[in-house]
């Protein structure tokens, strides 16, 4: 995966979050936003664009077997959800769990042919466990 690209976009949806919270203030008080909207619209292109060819590279990549930066391609994801819900292109709901970190309705992958030994574990670990089976629910 293209590093480079990577960082460029992060860059991008960094910078543009706080012309979204400009832009929200002044549509809030019922001002001219119109040339933030063409800046934001723009930038979300351009990140769009962005993660369709990274995620080109990463599903070339996976084929040949070497995967290194798809937590990467997963932050910058996140941001640009976050982006498009503080803009209100999202239903109310999603935009609510996006903003607020929940991750409802990401199927959970785990190999039911792995046993783990509980008595194998140290407290930490089994806490962990039942954490991640409380939010999975």
């Amino acid at each position: 995966m293209d590093t480079k690209l990577a960082t460029r976009l992060e860059i991008l949806a960094d910078n543009t979050l706080p012309t979204v919270y400009e832009r929200n203030r002044l549509k809030q008080l019922k001002l001219n936003y119109d040339k933030y909207e063409t800046t934001i619209q723009k930038n979300l292109t351009q990140l769009r664009d962005g993660l369709k060819t990274l995620e080109q590279q990463l599903a070339e990549e996976e084929e040949s077997g070497v995967t290194t930066h798809e937590d990467k391609l997963i932050q910058l994801q996140v941001k640009v959800d976050k982006l498009e819900a503080l803009l209100g292109n999202s239903d109310d709901e999603r935009a609510r769990d996006i903003l607020l970190g929940n991750r409802r309705g990401r199927s959970v992958r785990f190999n039911p042919a792995q046993e783990v030994n509980p008595s194998d574990l140290e407290n930490g670990q089994i806490l962990q466990l039942q954490q991640r089976l409380i939010e999975g629910e």
